[in-house]
């Protein structure tokens, strides 16, 4: 498996594209904001919802989502390609890290 990487300090309105290969399959994305304070107790998870006072920060494919407690994970991907969008600024020390295998073609 290989890894792409990409670090902060990332923009509101940045968008980050990785268009579809055949060569390989996406199967993990995570996304690490440094030292963000959870928002309160019933939050215990990053969640796909916005308010005016927890506004989201990322979309991944067209899902938006408000990391809370610093990491957002998804593994067991059959993803194809991505498109993030930065939704709001994420400071210096954020990671975008996106693991593919590569694909068994013939």
């Amino acid at each position: 498996m290989k890894v792409l990487q990409f670090s902060g300090p990332f923009v509101s309105g940045q968008t980050i594209t990785i268009p579809a290969s055949i060569d390989h399959t996406y199967v993990h994305i995570g996304l690490q904001i440094p030292n963000r304070q959870p928002i309160g107790k019933v939050e215990k998870y990053s969640l796909p919802y916005s308010s005016p006072l927890h506004p989201t920060d990322v979309e991944i494919n067209g899902k938006a989502y408000r990391i809370v407690n610093n990491i957002l994970e998804f593994d067991k991907l059959a993803q194809v390609s991505w498109e993030i969008n930065i939704l709001q600024d994420l400071p210096m020390g954020s990671v975008i890290d996106i693991v593919y295998k590569d694909s068994d073609v013939t």
